[in-house]
């Protein structure tokens, strides 16, 4: 309202209630004050939170905390946004390729297989552990996760696809076994191995098609597995503590570079050089099942390998 001899200033209006009940649980950063918040507005949804262990000498990470269940959802509506892109763009690479070529297209499939070295580096270097604060849920049990240190490990590989023209797409299955070696961390893991499985959609263009010699370099997009023996321990209300495994998840994007000979009949014989980034951003034990981390777990794999195709 207008008052005679005062200056009005623009702009300035009153928020409504609930809009200031939406603000003070948006300002809460912390996963236990959001808990609280909505629980105050009768929402109660668990929240799992793993914290840095403080190991002398070792540089601590950010926290990692479980999302709840609606970033659950938010963050698998994202994996399948960025799987659907790489898909089509994978159509898309293709059917540009096809348009633009000056002799019909010719489609060939092609059975691969073989092996090579993975060169793992990042946040899984056996300088990290991780515990749960079941303060935010009674019934949560007592753990803690000790981050492995990834060695040099060998990938068995096994590949199905197509030749089209010049472009190639595949799918490909990787296997292999790590020897995680005693960490470096004040609560050891015991030498043991573990499983890593790899799962990715991938493209190539090569070079030189359709001569006897063809380098070529691509792109994929997947997912990883590793499972971890004897990283988990967990503490019962009795004070035993038991030792579980650790399964690490994520995506995996990558580039590939290849040199392929094919001066065979029906048979080619490939060597390629990959580089991948695993994010891990979902971690599950057996005391305490699935939790999606906040903060996702970086790796980066180098790997160099030599692969035999079966082309029909």
């Amino acid at each position: 309202m207008p008052v005679p001899g005062m200056t009005e200033k623009p702009g300035i209006a009153c928020r409504n209630p609930i809009d200031d009940v939406r603000l003070s649980c948006s300002a809460r950063m912390s996963c236990h004050a959001r808990m609280s918040c909505h629980a105050r507005h009768g929402h109660h949804r668990p929240v799992r939170q793993y914290s840095v262990m403080p190991v002398p000498g070792i540089t601590e990470k950010p926290d990692i905390s479980c999302r709840n269940p609606i970033d659950d959802v938010r963050s698998n509506s994202d994996k399948m946004a960025r799987s659907s892109f790489w898909v089509t763009f994978l159509v898309l690479l293709l059917g540009a390729s096809s348009a633009f070529a000056e002799e019909p297209v010719v489609v060939r499939y092609f059975v691969q297989g073989g092996g090579g070295l993975e060169y793992p580096v990042g946040d899984l270097d056996g300088k990290t552990i991780l515990r749960l604060d079941t303060s935010v849920d009674s019934s949560l049990t007592p753990e803690s996760v000790s981050l492995p240190d990834l060695p040099i490990f060998p990938e068995a590989k096994i590949r199905l696809g197509a030749y089209i023209d010049a472009s190639s797409v595949s799918v490909g299955f990787g296997y292999g076994r790590p020897m995680i070696e005693e960490s470096s961390a004040s609560q050891p893991i015991a030498p043991a191995h573990a499983s890593w499985l790899s799962f990715d959609f991938e493209y190539q263009y090569h070079f030189g098609f359709p001569g006897v010699w063809r380098p070529a370099i691509g792109a994929s997009y997947g997912f990883a597995r590793l499972d971890v023996e004897g990283a988990a321990r967990a503490e019962d209300a009795q004070g035993v503590t038991t030792v579980g495994h650790v399964l690490f998840s994520g995506a995996m994007p990558g580039v590939v570079g290849a040199l392929g000979y094919y001066g065979l009949p029906h048979t080619c014989i490939v060597a390629e050089l990959r580089g991948r980034l695993a994010s891990f951003q979902n971690l599950t034990t057996d005391a305490n099942d699935y939790s999606a981390l906040s903060s996702s777990l970086w790796q980066w794999i180098s790997g160099v390998s030599v692969s035999a195709q079966y082309i029909f």
